[in-house]
């Protein structure tokens, strides 16, 4: 979680569970875009994966990849959901 003065403005939320890793929401409030939160915010909860032993973490986007690449991860799998195209991406940790 992230917080300034005024409260949390970002957060991420996954799951390290039984072998998997799976980032879920990264989430920055829009007023505080552009100043490498979300980035402080992936690369702890890769760390925190990496803590567990884990050595991937996988996600799913519909329109971040760009993002998601600067961070090393890469695209695995395309599919169709809700008539959206949606990317499932995935990287390895300590990258």
């Amino acid at each position: 979680i992230a917080k300034t003065n005024d409260g949390i403005c970002g957060y991420a939320i996954g799951e390290v569970s039984k072998g998997h890793a799976n980032l879920f929401w990264l989430y920055v409030t829009t007023a505080l875009r552009g100043k490498k939160i979300g980035d402080r915010l992936l690369q702890q909860f890769c760390q925190h994966c990496s803590n567990q032993g884990e050595r991937t973490l996988a996600l799913s986007t519909y329109d971040h990849d760009e993002y998601y690449k600067k961070h090393n991860f890469h695209t695995i799998n395309e599919e169709q959901l809700h008539g959206l195209p949606i990317k499932f991406m995935q990287r390895e940790l300590g990258v």
